[in-house]
Order: structure tokens, then sequence, then C-alpha cells
């Protein structure tokens, strides 16, 4: 056998391995982590290493070079950079199915955009860059699959960037406790700190603080302490007072 052809099974033995794990992370949510682990234990390798995290761990910072790119593939996420200022904003809330690393990658940058932390348990898979880029051009169903997560990246961030633009902070937050909230067991406890809650929605502690307590006022929410409580009731009257916001 020569040094070529081993080359080539190896190669091909990975692509087949990356479209199993691409399709884990693209098609296959809505199992449990633990369920996931165990399937993903029998595809790792060297070259695809599988990473759990604890939430509130950092996976990138910014400006870290970039040597992986990390396939979540369950739990949630948030981004996050700082201005030149110094001051901290979250980008996005992403939950399993995401790259990070891909844009930088395929715009032959070599450091990360964003800082990448874990708001929940959270599984990703580590991939090289130089084997993903060439499994990307070598075969056609992976550059397809990776055709297809970017335009539904790109499509979020239009539709993410248009709410923002087009209603009011205040009206953000009630999209805010409403997502949070939606498909979870009642009463549901929003435990993210207000310090995260008002660098995601872009305004200052302050100005959260002020639309919480009108929020209270209005009973649409309970606070308990430092959380915020959501009953069945109150989230139908979030709803009813969404689907009266201008999207």
């Amino acid at each position: 056998m020569t040094f070529v052809t081993f080359f080539k099974g190896v190669s091909k033995i990975f692509n087949q391995t990356l479209k199993e794990i691409l399709d884990l992370a693209f098609n296959q949510q809505g199992e449990s982590l633990q369920d996931m682990k165990t399937r993903l234990s029998g595809l790792e390798s060297r070259s695809l290493k599988l990473m759990q995290k604890r939430p509130q761990e950092g996976l990138l910072h910014q400006k870290d070079p970039l040597r992986e790119l990390y396939i979540l593939i369950s739990g949630t996420t948030y981004t996050l950079h700082f201005t030149l200022e110094g001051r901290r904003v979250i980008s996005d809330t992403l939950s399993g199915g995401q790259i990070f690393g891909l844009i930088e990658v395929l715009s032959e940058e070599t450091t990360s955009r964003a800082a990448v932390h874990t708001l929940t348990d959270c599984l990703f898979i580590e991939v090289n860059r130089e084997l993903f880029l060439q499994a990307l051009y070598e075969d056609p169903e992976i550059s397809q699959a990776i055709m297809h997560y970017l335009a539904r990246f790109s499509n979020r961030l239009i539709a993410a960037f248009e709410r923002r633009t087009s209603v009011s902070a205040y009206e953000n937050l009630l999209l805010y406790l409403y997502n949070k909230s939606l498909g979870q067991d009642f009463p549901h406890r929003i435990k993210e700190k207000k310090a995260f809650i008002a660098d995601a929605l872009h305004v200052d502690k302050r100005t959260l603080y002020r639309y919480l307590n009108r929020l209270s006022d209005e009973d649409l929410i309970l606070r308990e302490g430092q959380t915020i409580l959501i009953t069945r009731d109150r989230f139908v009257r979030l709803a009813d007072k969404i689907g009266s916001i201008q999207l």
C-alpha cells in the first residue's frame, strides 16, 4: 500500500465520521445530553475530540488563535465581545447545531472574533481547522451541509438585527422573557444574572431594573430575589403582549 493510498483511506474515514457528526448536530436535536454523549463516544478520534463543559465555562476568548473549530452538539452557549471602550456586549445565545470558528476560518482569519461561553451543560466536537477545510473541499455532501448551515445562520442574524432595530429595548425584553419560557415547565425560573440580560439587550442595568419593575407592576412577571419567575398565566399574558408588537 502506497502512502497516497493510505492517506486517501484515512481521509475517507475522517470525512464519513465528520458527516455523521454534522448530521447529529444539525438534524438530531432533541436527544438528551447523555444520549448524545453515548452516540458520539463511538465516533471520537484523535482528529475529532469530544468535549463536555459545565455552565458558565469558557470555550473561546476574543482574539484566541483558531487552530480548531468547535461543533456544538448539545446545550446552549452565548457569544460576547468587548468594545474599544471595554463594554461587554452579548451578541447572541446559540443552542446545539452551531460551528464556532467557521466564519473566521472561511474568511482566512486566524483568531476568534468573539468569546464563547456556556449557559448550560454542553457537548462539543473539536476538529482541526486544516482537516475540516480539506473535508469541505473534497466532499460535496459536507459542502452542502455547511452551505445550508450558513444560510440558516445568516437568516437568524438578519432576523435578530431586524427585531432589535424595529422594536424598543422594553419590547426586546418581553421577547427575551417569552423565548426563555417557551416550551418550559411552569413556573419557569429565569436565573441569568441581570448584567447578562442587560448586555444581551444592549441596555445598562439601571434601565433593565426599571423595565423589570414595570413588568412586575403590569403583573407579567414575579420576582423572587434575583430570580425572574414566569407562571403559566403570566406567560399567556406575555404572549398576548407580544402579539401586539409590530415586528
